[in-house]
């Protein structure tokens, strides 16, 4: 099998060799057709249409065809994008072999290189798959919407491409099958009023393009899980993001929440059936458009509350030996709470959950939680309510869940799953009724005294993807009475340099929950950002004695007047909280 060659001037030999063989038997490939011939033109404007998958494949008007392999050789080379991803890449192998099997020949493979003294010659007859740089990909991609995929003849040139990689896979499988139905020993021709397109995804096709971007953009389709996909467009800017939200409100999006922060943009757009969250990020150039089932904004807004207490967070300690877990509680002024976490799948939470969200309510035989919300799904965060809910549901109201867990292949590529799937499944079987929230960076949530903001998740970090599990916590910032806690979950260095890079000063907290328990956690960058005065520490007098002198956790140490170290104490802060300096 012949392997990706980085310049023109190798592909070209193998393909004057082909050249050479064809010659001798004196055919002509019909790509070399006049490609201004109305008649080959692939011209996608024709009426091919967009289909469910169900459909059956549609055709344009063009009689000339594409002889992909004449008498067991060709002139046709498999082009891929030099970047292409591990799936674009599977997908001209697939394509390849199929070609292969088929017929017999070999074709040329070739990413779409071309040095800074070249052209990139468009007459060249190719097969090209995903996205490229060549004139022919880039046409068809302009007139296909981001769900679907497509197959088509374009001048001498085959497009199969996509603006999603799973549908670039159906579309080269589609074509795999287009291959063993029309191929056959020596001869393979492409029809070229063939035309097969088809919808992937409908809720992408409900977004209108980022068309404003320039032609160094790149733009990648990211699931996000839970029915939430992202567009990601780099080396943008806010004048083409902001033209882009004038883009959603033409297409019927309205406005509901748009916030800048250090430079940064965080808006909100409602549709009839979706839901618009979007995102520009100065430091990285990049713009983030996610969407997703039409949702309840009913947390979004400020609502009218009776006091009937203090606010007031509490840490709950999960054991004098304990390096590892965390469990919160924030009290608001009607009563609810604001659960973070829970603790481990352990026995001890059967009775330490209850017995602690009774403690923090005002009213002990009415425990309400506004939002129960997980920074992410590991067994020390997450277990504690998988192990206390299918017991201990039914003397606790929950009206909302804030989480933002990941896609099963980001888990697997970090090699933990966690409780994610449990606690997706818990929460539909166990509270049905109550709202649940993909929280977002931006986002900001209401509860009676308290504003609940969203720092960072997992999807600010993508493209890249998350080294390990903890990369994926949810971090948030916690306000009322006009002091800060800042929540980190177990945030490691790229979450922390993500969060300086968005923010810089603006994290100046009051209060920082340590992350990770201080064993990996926060950088010294943004601890100097954070200067927080108030340290929770959730881990054991021992933990804490064993890592204090890290370089991470000297100038967070260093920085603080108080240090909470849970143990296996309740700590209990009403908020404001006055600091106790030394007299």
């Amino acid at each position: 099998m012949l392997t990706f060659e980085k310049t023109y001037r190798i592909r070209r030999t193998l393909t004057a060799i082909v050249a050479l063989l064809l010659a001798v038997s004196m055919l002509l490939c019909s790509c070399n057709n006049d490609p201004t011939d109305p008649s080959v033109s692939g011209d996608p404007d024709t009426e091919s249409g967009s289909a469910t998958e169900s459909d059956t494949d549609v055709t344009t008007d063009a009689d000339k065809d594409l002889d992909v392999v004449v008498n067991g050789a060709s002139f046709f080379t498999i082009v891929r994008s030099e970047s292409a991803g591990d799936v674009t890449k599977s997908c001209v192998s697939l394509v390849n072999n199929a070609i292969s099997e088929a017929t017999g020949a070999e074709l040329a493979l070739s990413d779409d290189y071309v040095n800074l003294d070249q052209e990139v010659d468009n007459t060249a007859c190719e097969i090209l798959i995903g996205k490229t740089n060549r004139e022919a990909s880039q046409k068809v991609m302009s007139e296909l919407p981001y769900g679907d995929w497509i197959i088509k003849a374009y001048e001498n040139k085959i497009v199969i491409t996509a603006w999603n990689e799973s549908a670039l896979r159906m579309a080269c499988e589609a074509f795999v099958g287009y291959v063993k139905e029309n191929a056959s020993e020596g001869s393979f021709k492409f029809d070229a009023a063939y035309v097969n397109t088809k919808t992937f995804d409908t809720v992408m096709n409900d977004v209108p393009k980022y068309t404003v971007a320039s032609e160094k953009s790149k733009m990648q389709f990211i699931d996000l899980a839970d029915e939430n996909s992202m567009i990601y467009v780099d080396k943008t800017n806010v004048n083409e993001y902001e033209t882009y939200l004038k883009v959603l409100e033409d297409n019927g999006y309205k406005q509901y929440q748009k916030r800048t922060v250090n430079d940064n943009v965080f808006s909100i757009y409602t549709g009839d059936k979706y839901t618009v969250s979007a995102q520009f990020t100065k430091s990285d150039k990049a713009a983030r458009i996610i969407i997703e089932p039409k949702f309840s904004l009913e947390l979004f807004e400020k609502k009218e509350y009776t006091k009937v207490c203090e606010p007031a967070v509490t840490m709950v300690g999960l054991g004098s030996y304990s390096e590892i877990g965390l469990f919160l509680i924030f009290t608001l002024e009607d009563g609810r709470l604001i659960v973070v976490d829970g603790g481990a799948n352990v026995t001890e939470s059967l009775t330490l959950i209850p017995e602690n969200l009774k403690a923090a309510s005002p009213d002990p035989d009415n425990v309400v939680v506004a939002a129960w919300i997980f920074t992410h799904a590991h067994e020390d965060h997450a277990g504690g309510f998988n192990k206390w809910v299918p017991t201990g549901y039914k003397n606790v109201k929950v009206e909302s869940f804030i989480l933002n867990f990941t896609t099963r292949e980001i888990y697997e590529q970090v090699n933990s799953h966690g409780y994610s799937e449990s606690t997706r499944r818990n929460i539909k079987q166990y509270y049905p009724d109550a709202t649940v929230i993909k929280a977002h960076v931006g986002q900001v949530y209401h509860f009676a005294d308290a504003e609940i903001e969203v720092l960072c998740a997992y999807d600010t970090i993508l493209p890249t993807p998350p080294d390990e599990h903890n990369t994926t916590s949810l971090i948030f910032r916690y306000k009322t009475n006009g002091q800060t806690v800042t929540v980190l979950g177990d945030s490691y260095d790229t979450s922390s340099n993500r969060l300086v890079s968005l923010y810089g000063s603006y994290l100046k907290s009051d209060i920082v929950n340590v992350p990770h328990h201080g064993m990996v956690g926060a950088t010294p960058a943004l601890y100097a950002n954070l200067n927080a005065p108030v340290l929770l520490w959730s881990s054991s007098k021992y933990a804490y004695d064993k890592v204090r002198n890290r370089s991470y956790n000297k100038k967070a140490i260093e920085l603080a007047t108080e240090i909470f170290i849970a143990d296996d104490d309740v700590t209990r802060l009403t908020l404001p909280y006055t600091v106790k300096t030394e007299e």
